[in-house]
């Protein structure tokens, strides 16, 4: 599927892999690139291999920065959709509603 391309779900548009811009204290634009987004909704969703595990500090900073914009960031491991997929379907219309 190739980036930016338009993923639907309960009738709200997500885009896949869409750069989110942010501009730092320092006047520079930086990007944030979510693996789902939804601009209706001001969601995120992160789907979070095992790099994550050795990036949590990071990840901490980047969710910070993003629901400083009034983002609101949902996390998912990858075994949480592999092996949960309903749970993971209805958090995300938890968070739809």
């Amino acid at each position: 599927m190739a980036a930016s391309q338009k993923q639907g779900f309960l009738n709200k548009k997500f885009l896949r892999q869409h750069p989110v811009c942010v501009q730092s204290i320092f006047g520079r634009n930086l990007y944030y690139i979510p693996d789902f987004y939804c601009h209706e909704l001001k969601l995120v969703i992160e789907a979070d291999g095992p790099i994550h595990l050795y990036k949590k500090e990071y990840d901490k900073n980047r969710d910070e920065v993003l629901a400083g914009l009034d983002l609101k960031i949902l996390r998912f491991t990858n075994d949480e959709i592999l092996n949960d997929t309903a749970g993971v379907l209805n958090r995300i219309k938890e968070a739809l509603r």
